[in-house]
């Protein structure tokens, strides 16, 4: 990649937003950043609105209020003079502050509320045993979604939703060692 403008987010996250990926210079519109306590690098891809795909543009992030502020650049159409905040509020992948490696973390649900697919993003201690499931908010279970030994690293999960028409609440529930984390999913018809 080159041509990708760059910051540091209040979580040492490298974060970087377009640039290309091809000889040809085609620039993307992709937001990506690398976690060194999980040495991973993560897509961002819950961000509702996006800059057009540019390269060569400048960015500063402002860690008050988390925004990255991209300027200018050069679109498929030509050099650009517009200025975007990409709102990274969780940090740029939605890693909250705190989590490091060797910790147990169940991201937020991505979209939520949803009338598709949610994706649930995860991580364990290499090596530990887990579970990932969904229950009604009654505690009946209605799928599971990954269970065995996790690898390094982020994995992730895609619950399309129950079977029949199921609007309502619905809780991602991980388990590894005893402990639990849970996020609420809402879910629309």
């Amino acid at each position: 990649r080159e041509g990708h403008s760059a910051i540091t987010d209040n979580q040492d996250q490298l974060v970087i937003f377009g640039g290309s990926t091809t000889v040809a210079g085609t620039p993307v519109d992709e937001v990506w950043a690398y976690n060194p306590d999980m040495t991973s690098w993560y897509y961002e891809s819950g961000l509702s609105v996006r800059p057009a795909p540019r390269w060569r543009m400048g960015a500063t992030w402002n860690p008050a209020n988390r925004r990255m502020r991209v300027f200018g650049g050069v679109t498929a159409s030509g050099p650009m003079n517009d200025t975007w905040l990409l709102e990274l509020a969780a940090g740029a992948v939605g890693v909250p502050a705190g989590i490091r490696r060797g910790a147990a973390h169940l991201g937020a649900p991505r979209p939520n509320p949803s009338r598709g697919p949610v994706e649930l993003a995860f991580s364990l201690p290499a090596g530990a045993r887990g579970e990932l499931a969904i229950f009604t908010i009654e505690g009946r279970r209605v799928a599971t979604l990954w269970s065995g030994v996790a690898p390094a690293g982020l994995v992730r999960a895609r619950w399309t939703g129950p079977s029949r028409s199921g609007a309502g609440v619905y809780l991602a529930r991980l388990a590894s060692s005893g402990r639990f984390e849970t996020r609420k999913i809402v879910r629309l018809d």
